[in-house]
């Protein structure tokens, strides 16, 4: 009799941890991607690269994200519709957009845009997946789509250090 409430407590746990370390996994992964921006490093060409070695030139955009999905590729796929990256530069925190970037039928827009901005300069980051869930009881989800899927993201908002 109480095994069926058992259960279902569990499955619900369950499903609400692996929602809560995948958005965990990717915060860390978008800040240590934003260590680079904001040092300076993506944009003058002096960052690590996966094999050890020293980059000799500007970060492009397929390695910026590359870098970013390398760090969350445990728990979220990069390669298929469902993620949205996006780095963008503002001229003051006031002008910052913080709207998740999902049109009306629930679908990323355009691809994000890929400004580093330079010393000194406002950037934000932001990256969004769109993680399938499951049906808990009858209709009972952690949905927030009407897709069948909950939007989760990451967002980080600095100033560049003033890097020569």
């Amino acid at each position: 009799m109480i095994a069926p409430a058992f259960f279902f407590l569990m499955f619900v746990i369950a499903e609400t941890a692996l929602v809560f370390i995948a958005e965990q996994v990717m915060d860390n992964a978008l800040s240590e991607a934003a260590r680079l921006v904001r040092t300076g490093q993506a944009q003058t060409g002096t960052w690590p690269k996966p094999d050890g070695n020293e980059a000799s030139h500007p970060m492009t955009e397929a390695e910026f994200k590359e870098l970013v999905c390398a760090g969350m590729s445990v728990f979220i796929d990069c390669s298929g519709d469902d993620f949205y990256l996006d780095v963008k530069s503002y001229p003051s925190f006031a002008e910052i957009d913080t709207a998740p970037p999902i049109n009306e039928q629930e679908q990323f827009q355009a691809a994000g845009s890929f400004e580093f901005g330079g010393a000194d300069a406002i950037v934000v980051m932001r990256a969004y997946y769109q993680w399938p869930t499951n049906n808990i009881f009858g209709a009972l989800s952690l949905k927030n789509l009407s897709n069948g899927k909950r939007l989760i993201g990451s967002f980080a908002a600095f100033r560049n250090e003033p890097y020569i």
